[in-house]
């Protein structure tokens, strides 16, 4: 027991030499995974916190294969390159991943450095399912222009506008009847360009345009609840993008021509269509609404190790064979007889 103290003492000293050889291998297989990254072409287009990722993990991978070398045989895999690939898509991970099946295997690996989503996901085209004896009819209206007043987002009801949706509603009221119902309301909105002031000074362009549509859909739900045709804010869809996916619709207002914001107004709009199921004896197929279509952006960026296998030092040489022919004479030398000639 005395003779096995000493022998543990010299093991617990050596701890920290071993740890420090540890961390030096450590490091010299980090400048080179850095070497050998910093070639391809996708690294300078990596965050500083990817490429430390990736440093790290390119350098466990070597100092794996360096264990492994030391018990190989005749060949050893050497480290030769490094194989960054981004994927790009107009689609969603989850599709990105059922086209490409081997980022699973580089997931599991530890060898994907960036996976990132971004966009809209849209939304699905709505189906309107009708009973037997009812068919639906869309009641479309105008653009409307002047249902609000300059930087608002409160139906001015004493507009000739509101005036008009009134009538719409009741229309749609009506064709319905007693049996029927509103089964869907599409309200699409959008501002012009012309700079927001008073009221929405603090509003962006997006948010005037939502407040717009969401103003008018409050407005069409109260006049249809008078008419005794109940509608809840689920059964109504908004689009506030415009055609500039902004809020807004149109080009920039001329800065050197301010007298013509009354151009501008024809780019600021709310326009509504409403679905009314109705009594009737033919049976129709289901009414689509379209829904948003799907703007989906995906990134995945990965790596891999380029290697190849080499031969270890001396082993693979070849020596050439040597014989050597040994000549034994047959001539007995202990003999006292004269040989024969």
């Amino acid at each position: 027991m005395k003779s096995i103290l000493p022998l543990l003492a010299i093991l617990i000293c050596a701890l920290p030499v071993f740890s420090q050889l540890t961390e030096v291998k450590t490091t010299k297989f980090e400048r080179k995974a850095e070497k050998l990254a910093s070639k391809d072409k996708d690294y300078a287009s990596l965050t500083d916190d990817e490429k430390t990722f990736l440093i790290k993990a390119i350098a466990t991978k070597m100092a794996k294969i360096d264990a492994e070398n030391r018990h190989s045989g005749k060949y050893k895999e050497k480290v030769d390159g490094v194989d960054i690939r981004v994927i790009l898509a107009n689609s969603d991970l989850d599709e990105v991943k059922k086209k490409h099946p081997e980022l699973a295997l580089k997931e599991k690996r530890g060898e994907v450095i960036r996976e990132k989503q971004w966009g809209d996901p849209g939304t699905p085209d709505k189906k309107i399912e009708q009973a037997p004896s009812f068919t639906v009819d869309t009641i479309p209206s105008p653009d409307f222009h002047s249902l609000f007043s300059d930087n608002d987002w409160v139906v001015d009801e004493n507009s000739c506008d509101a005036g008009y949706l009134s009538s719409i509603v009741d229309q749609a009221a009506e064709s319905a009847g007693k049996d029927g119902k509103i089964e869907h309301i599409s309200i699409e909105s959008s501002a012009s360009r012309y700079k927001n002031t008073g009221k929405a000074a603090d509003k962006s362009f997006k948010q005037l345009s939502q407040l717009r549509a969401e103003g008018a859909r409050d407005f069409i739900i109260k006049k249809l609840a008078e008419k005794g045709k109940i509608v809840s804010v689920e059964d109504v869809d908004i689009d506030a993008d415009g055609a500039n996916k902004d809020g807004t619709s149109g080009p920039d207002p001329d800065p050197k021509h301010p007298e013509k914001k009354a151009d501008y107004d024809q780019y600021k709009f709310v326009h509504v269509s409403m679905y009314v199921s109705k009594l009737d004896e033919k049976q129709n197929p289901p009414v689509v609404v379209p829904g948003k279509p799907a703007d989906e952006h995906a990134e995945v960026v990965t790596f891999g190790l380029d290697t190849e296998e080499r031969c270890k030092f001396l082993r693979c040489i070849t020596l050439p064979s040597i014989r050597i022919n040994r000549h034994v004479s047959r001539r007995n030398w202990g003999s006292t007889k004269c040989p024969r000639f």
